[in-house]
């Protein structure tokens, strides 16, 4: 190689891994993107690309990640909790700007063991970073059992994603406010309403639940919803368009539809 054009590439190279490791000099000047982690409100310099939000790799040191830039491979390389994550422009959706490297925070998040929600009323993306599982000690054998319960009646006839989104759409309500705090209580919630009853999955209410039999692929898919996969960004909604015309669920922000199902918050 040209002498000259390896001075260029090495200095190239050297001035990636810099802006990777130093904050966005250009953020204040930029529209700011609110991150919840942990209950303590952030807020980043953002960028969206077809759906996605990315944020500047080193935001991710505030939710206990290391971040370090790898030469050899022009990669962000990300740790946390002995989980090792590699990530390059194109196919991973890193884009590299002059400001920084910014990485998927989803993508990035959820591969390291945490989940992500996303409230579409404050555009606010809610970090928790340790999984479902590692921090509800307390989920019984009972509790995963009817969640894949709930989970064949409501998605047995969908795809493996679809089934996924179904458990962690539920899963998601723990963590709102606005639901119970446990997955039975999610499950068996009923609302009354001017004197009416209102229960929150069909199944329960017409006792489907009760005879539904999980299939091996439904309970791979709700272990995976309890170590955070979660397909539907945040949703905590799910309905089925062809089935209901309830005008509740039909007015609330659509974040995806996967399968027969169009999940919202």
């Amino acid at each position: 190689m040209n002498i000259h054009k390896l001075a260029a590439s090495t200095a190239a190279s050297l001035l990636l891994a810099a802006s990777l490791l130093a904050p966005a000099p250009n953020a204040a000047a930029k529209p700011l993107q609110p991150v919840v982690v942990d209950g303590t409100r952030h807020a980043t310099a953002a960028l969206q690309r077809e759906g996605s939000l990315l944020v500047p790799a080193v935001f991710l040191r505030k939710m206990g990640v290391s971040v370090q830039w790898d030469e050899n491979n022009q990669a962000v390389v990300l740790q946390k909790n002995g989980v090792r994550l590699s990530l390059t422009a194109g196919p991973d959706g890193v884009v590299h700007k002059p400001e920084g490297t910014y990485v998927p925070l989803r993508n990035a998040a959820e591969k390291l063991g945490m989940s992500v929600a996303y409230d579409a009323s404050t555009r606010t993306a809610d970090i928790t970073t340790t999984s479902f599982a590692a921090k509800s000690a307390s989920v019984t054998d009972e509790d995963v059992l009817w969640l894949e319960r709930i989970t064949e009646a409501e998605a047995g006839g969908e795809a493996y994603e679809g089934k996924v989104a179904v458990a962690a759409s539920i899963l998601n309500r723990i963590d709102d406010p606005n639901w119970p705090d446990t997955i039975q209580g999610v499950i068996f919630q009923i609302v009354e309403v001017d004197g009416v009853e209102y229960y929150q999955y069909s199944p329960v209410a017409d006792g489907r639940i009760y005879e539904a039999k999980p299939s091996e692929e439904t309970r791979k898919a709700v272990r995976a919803a309890l170590d955070g996969s979660d397909p539907t960004d945040g949703a905590t909604v799910f309905y089925n368009p062809r089935k209901t015309d309830n005008a509740w669920v039909r007015e609330r922000p659509v974040s995806k539809t996967i399968g027969n199902h169009v999940f919202s918050y």
